[in-house]
Protein backbone atom coordinates (compact mmCIF):
# COMPACT_ATOMS: atom_id res chain seq x y z
CA UNK A 1 0.00 0.00 0.00
CA UNK A 2 1.25 3.40 -0.86
CA UNK A 3 1.08 5.84 2.00
CA UNK A 4 0.42 9.46 1.37
CA UNK A 5 3.72 11.17 0.95
CA UNK A 6 4.58 13.65 3.65
CA UNK A 7 4.22 17.25 2.48
CA UNK A 8 7.39 18.67 1.07
CA UNK A 9 9.19 21.49 2.80
CA UNK A 10 7.96 23.86 0.09
CA UNK A 11 4.32 22.87 0.65
CA UNK A 12 4.62 23.32 4.42
CA UNK A 13 6.33 26.71 4.10
CA UNK A 14 3.85 27.84 1.46
CA UNK A 15 0.93 27.02 3.77
CA UNK A 16 2.53 28.97 6.64
CA UNK A 17 4.10 31.94 4.84
CA UNK A 18 1.86 32.72 1.88
CA UNK A 19 -1.54 34.04 2.94
CA UNK A 20 -4.68 32.81 1.25
CA UNK A 21 -6.80 35.14 -0.87
CA UNK A 22 -9.37 35.15 1.92
CA UNK A 23 -6.77 36.37 4.42
CA UNK A 24 -5.50 39.03 2.01
CA UNK A 25 -8.96 40.46 1.28
CA UNK A 26 -9.91 40.27 4.97
CA UNK A 27 -6.86 42.30 6.02
CA UNK A 28 -7.21 44.69 3.08
CA UNK A 29 -10.87 45.30 3.92
CA UNK A 30 -10.10 45.93 7.58
CA UNK A 31 -7.30 48.36 6.72
CA UNK A 32 -9.39 50.33 4.21
CA UNK A 33 -12.39 50.53 6.55
CA UNK A 34 -10.13 51.59 9.44
CA UNK A 35 -8.61 54.35 7.28
CA UNK A 36 -12.11 55.39 6.19
CA UNK A 37 -13.27 55.79 9.80
CA UNK A 38 -10.17 56.97 11.66
CA UNK A 39 -7.86 58.86 9.29
CA UNK A 40 -8.79 62.47 8.39
CA UNK A 41 -9.40 63.32 4.72
CA UNK A 42 -6.34 65.54 4.40
CA UNK A 43 -4.06 62.91 5.93
CA UNK A 44 -5.38 60.16 3.61
CA UNK A 45 -4.61 62.26 0.55
CA UNK A 46 -1.29 63.39 2.00
CA UNK A 47 -0.28 59.73 2.52
CA UNK A 48 -1.88 58.38 -0.65
CA UNK A 49 -0.16 60.61 -3.19
CA UNK A 50 3.41 59.86 -2.00
CA UNK A 51 2.54 56.15 -1.89
CA UNK A 52 1.41 56.27 -5.52
CA UNK A 53 4.55 58.15 -6.54
CA UNK A 54 6.66 55.59 -4.68
CA UNK A 55 4.82 52.82 -6.51
CA UNK A 56 5.83 54.32 -9.83
CA UNK A 57 9.45 54.03 -8.71
CA UNK A 58 9.03 50.43 -7.57
CA UNK A 59 12.19 49.36 -9.38
CA UNK A 60 14.19 51.00 -6.58
CA UNK A 61 15.14 48.67 -3.70
CA UNK A 62 13.17 50.30 -0.86
CA UNK A 63 9.99 51.06 -2.78
CA UNK A 64 7.55 48.46 -4.01
CA UNK A 65 4.69 48.01 -6.41
CA UNK A 66 2.34 47.48 -3.44
CA UNK A 67 2.54 51.22 -2.78
CA UNK A 68 0.61 52.15 -5.94
CA UNK A 69 -2.70 50.40 -5.09
CA UNK A 70 -2.36 51.29 -1.40
CA UNK A 71 -2.04 54.98 -2.25
CA UNK A 72 -4.86 54.78 -4.78
CA UNK A 73 -7.14 53.19 -2.17
CA UNK A 74 -6.37 55.94 0.34
CA UNK A 75 -7.03 58.71 -2.17
CA UNK A 76 -10.17 56.95 -3.47
CA UNK A 77 -11.71 57.16 0.02
CA UNK A 78 -11.85 60.95 -0.35
CA UNK A 79 -14.05 60.96 -3.46
CA UNK A 80 -17.64 59.63 -3.38
CA UNK A 81 -17.66 57.68 -6.67
CA UNK A 82 -14.34 55.83 -6.29
CA UNK A 83 -15.04 55.34 -2.55
CA UNK A 84 -18.33 53.56 -3.30
CA UNK A 85 -16.70 51.37 -5.96
CA UNK A 86 -13.77 50.48 -3.70
CA UNK A 87 -15.96 49.52 -0.75
CA UNK A 88 -18.35 47.56 -3.01
CA UNK A 89 -15.42 45.72 -4.60
CA UNK A 90 -14.00 44.83 -1.18
CA UNK A 91 -17.39 43.55 0.00
CA UNK A 92 -17.73 41.42 -3.14
CA UNK A 93 -14.22 39.98 -2.81
CA UNK A 94 -14.73 39.20 0.88
CA UNK A 95 -17.98 37.35 0.03
CA UNK A 96 -16.32 35.44 -2.83
CA UNK A 97 -13.49 34.21 -0.62
CA UNK A 98 -15.48 33.64 2.56
CA UNK A 99 -15.74 30.14 3.97
CA UNK A 100 -19.25 28.62 3.78
CA UNK A 101 -19.71 29.18 7.53
CA UNK A 102 -18.75 32.87 7.25
CA UNK A 103 -20.97 33.35 4.19
CA UNK A 104 -23.98 31.87 6.01
CA UNK A 105 -23.39 34.24 8.95
CA UNK A 106 -23.29 37.35 6.71
CA UNK A 107 -26.42 36.48 4.74
CA UNK A 108 -28.68 35.80 7.64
Amino acid sequence: MADKAAPTLYARLKDKLIPSKREIFDKLGKAVRWADRKVPHVARTALGIPLMIGGVFSFLPVLGLWMLPAGAALVALDFPGPRRRLLRWLDRKEREHATPKEAAGKDG
